[in-house]
């Protein structure tokens, strides 16, 4: 690996998924279940709708519409049911509910009880399933966050970004800072203890004397967990495309700093980091990050348009263009059929490549799973990178447990990278 002032090159954009999806898969093999220990998985469900698409936004989503929302909700419905009596799916334990988007609370109160009801109703829930709704802090009131909470949600995830206007606005985001407060102060009145929020920093024109104000903000308002997201500003979306807002963006010195800003006050404040970018209350970490990240990670179904999924040996994703979406599960061309795009049968190199390039967003990875699960040492497989990184001052690579340093959290996905396949990197 090339050096680079001193320091190994820095990759900046995450993994989501892994690995790349590049295969025609037939959903036939996909569902075909064998052996019959019951599994715990997580289920995923997209509401891709927004009430105005945020300018810096990657994801599958769309302004909503009153056209598609009808059909769209009638497809992921089918969809819900159609995967519920999978053969992998019927008799698995459901420990994590997940609704994301877009922004699922853009959806009336009435239809959000309806797709939590039906997940009751055609899923297995376990009694102590986290059940958790993304919200946009203007699409909830005091009756709509009732209804969620006595209909069994858990946790609700608010859409913050910021606690300041003027980079609510630079980022286009539709709320102010004040429906992010009474929102907060609103579901911590009605006894919801779990609690989170995402904060962006690196926004155009914010000082480090800002981020520490917003994370003095969260810290006053109590919540449970703070996800700290460096701004990633994607080719393709409106602010890439903003030339005074890409020069007015802090460097990269001044992101680093503001991370280990975030380290030194949140984890002050008794809060820990257990992922690359997640701090929390001990106790409250988000099962659906840990299903999707921790090594070795959990299996998932994930339903609506654009969605992904891993479980039994596949990753796949489903179609993102609502129109393809609607008519796969509406047969408007033939019978009902699972909406998938593309996907991966994973082989062996897959499934240990992914363990690592997960895993590692966890920051540690420990050696006793890895060998349990493909029998043989991590050592053996990635032993000349793991010396590389550990000579970079990345990681640490013990006897029981391959952890990163404190360097190394600012290098996460360069170190997720390293563990890319060849056919990959």
């Amino acid at each position: 690996m090339s050096e680079k002032n001193g320091h190994p090159p820095k990759e900046t954009q995450d993994t989501l998924w892994y690995p790349p999806l590049n295969q025609a898969v037939d959903p036939a093999a996909i569902w075909h279940r064998e052996e019959t220990a019951i599994k715990e998985i997580g289920v995923y469900i997209h509401i891709p709708f927004c009430l105005s698409v945020c300018k810096y936004c990657p994801f599958n989503k769309y302004p909503w519409q009153a056209a598609y929302e009808e059909q769209y909700l009638n497809a992921l419905k089918q969809e819900m049911r159609m995967t519920a009596e999978m053969p992998h799916v019927r008799n698995a334990a459901v420990i994590a509910v997940y609704f994301g988007g877009g922004t699922p609370t853009i959806l009336k109160t009435a239809q959000l009880l309806e797709l939590l009801e039906l997940c009751e109703r055609e899923f297995n829930l376990s009694p102590r399933a986290e059940v958790c709704v993304e919200a946009n802090p203007e699409t909830v009131n005091k009756e709509k966050l009732k209804a969620l909470l006595d209909q069994g949600v858990n946790r609700i995830s608010f859409g913050v970004q910021s606690f300041q206007d003027n980079f609510l606005k630079a980022i286009g985001r539709s709320h102010k800072a004040h429906h992010s407060v009474t929102a907060i102060e609103t579901a911590r009145r009605l006894g919801l203890e779990n609690i989170g929020i995402d904060l962006l920093y690196r926004i155009p024109g914010q000082t480090a004397a800002d981020w520490e104000k917003e994370l003095r903000q969260a810290l006053a308002l109590g919540v449970h967990h703070i996800s700290t997201l460096s701004l990633h500003i994607c080719p393709g979306t409106a602010l890439f495309e903003e030339q005074a807002a890409m020069k007015n963006r802090p460097d990269e010195d001044a992101d680093t700093a503001m991370y280990e800003k975030a380290q030194d006050i949140l984890e002050n404040a008794g809060y820990y980091l257990y992922t690359m970018y997640d701090f929390v209350k001990k106790g409250k970490e988000c099962l659906h990050h840990l299903i999707n990240w921790q090594a070795p990670q959990g299996e998932y179904v994930g339903m609506g348009a654009g969605a992904y999924s891993h479980i039994n040996g596949y990753t796949f994703c489903n179609y993102h263009r609502l129109e393809d979406y609607i008519a796969a599960l509406n047969g408007v061309e033939a019978r009902p059929r699972p909406p998938i795009l593309y996907g991966r049968k994973l082989s062996p190199e897959d499934r240990m490549s992914r363990f690592m390039v997960l895993g590692v967003y966890c920051l540690g990875i420990g050696k006793e799973p890895f060998y349990k699960e493909f029998g043989v040492q991590m050592d053996e497989v990635y032993g000349e990178t793991l010396d590389w990184l550990e000579e970079w001052g990345l990681i640490v690579n013990g006897p029981d447990a391959v952890t990163l340093t404190q360097k190394g959290r600012v290098y996460v996905y360069t170190i997720s990278n390293a563990f890319y396949t060849d056919e990959f990197k």
